[in-house]
């Protein structure tokens, strides 16, 4: 019986799909500093030589596992069923629960990408178009941009300080308060 062998195209997929996994639990945990490219590797069980291949740097590694996040959250802002802000802004937020987003897209991001990648970044582009097409007449661009930049600062906050059981309550009546206005 012969095994077929895989391709190398196969194999190279298979290894950044690992790499990818490995950073993103890694990155998640540790957080960008107290993570090196030696225990990525090891967690692959291949060398760094792989990572320095695909990805060039630590930096184009976390770079990569970034807008691997990003796609996800952005599937789901777009696919998401809701006609209502409100719901696809509180999705979003609870992300923040999620230790990997909260360490990888809140607190090293903006540091070692650009604070101007979340504010201005794919998903904040997402959900700027989502929300355009919930509403009849185009939101002032003010008043969009507030909005936005209120629910980055309260994503921080929950992601350096964790979530009360009021909080999501208290972000939903700021984007009811909001949504009056671009009405």
């Amino acid at each position: 019986m012969s095994r077929k062998r895989r391709t190398q195209a196969e194999r190279r997929e298979t290894t950044q799909a690992s790499l990818l996994k490995a950073a993103r639990e890694l990155f998640g945990e540790q957080g960008y500093a107290d993570t090196s490219l030696e225990d990525i590797a090891e967690a692959c069980d291949v060398t760094v030589r792989p990572i320095y291949h695909y990805y060039k740097s630590k930096l184009g590694l976390f770079t990569a596992v970034t807008e691997q996040i990003e796609a996800e959250i952005i599937e789901s802002i777009e696919h998401r069923e809701t006609a209502k802000v409100q719901d696809i802004w509180t999705g979003f937020m609870k992300n923040c629960e999620d230790p990997q987003f909260r360490q990888i897209i809140l607190i090293d991001g903006p540091v070692l990408l650009g604070r101007r990648r979340m504010t201005q970044g794919p998903i904040t582009q997402a959900a700027t178009r989502r929300m355009s097409r919930l509403f009849k007449n185009p939101p002032d661009r003010l008043i969009l941009s507030m909005l936005l930049g209120s629910l980055s600062q309260a994503a921080i906050h929950i992601a350096e300080n964790g979530a009360r059981p009021t909080d999501y309550a208290r972000i939903r009546e700021l984007i009811d308060s909001y949504v009056k206005l671009m009405r």
